[in-house]
């Protein structure tokens, strides 16, 4: 995500028309990079998507076990999120 977020600042900087998508597994959202990431990328008002693929487990722990928000869509804040089923 970290990486992601730094190409959508580049991508902005340089005037680019286009935006960055960054994909990270349900067990990614509980580390701090996440939330760094985010928070910068809505700061600045980056091009960036974010998507979260959920296989309902994180490093072999179940989404239950392992995060106290299991809706990860919704762990945006001041982001937009919504759920995909597909």
């Amino acid at each position: 995500m970290p990486v992601g977020t730094g190409l959508a600042f580049g991508q902005k900087y340089m005037g680019k028309p286009n935006f960055s998508i960054a994909m990270y597994g349900d067990g990614a959202a509980s580390q701090g990079q996440y939330a760094e990431a985010m928070n910068m990328a809505a700061l600045w008002k980056l091009p960036m998507v974010y998507v979260c693929e959920n296989n309902l487990y994180g490093m072999g722990t179940s989404n239950e076990r392992h995060s106290h928000n299991t809706k990860f869509y919704s762990r945006g804040d001041l982001i937009p999120g919504f759920k995909i089923e597909g």
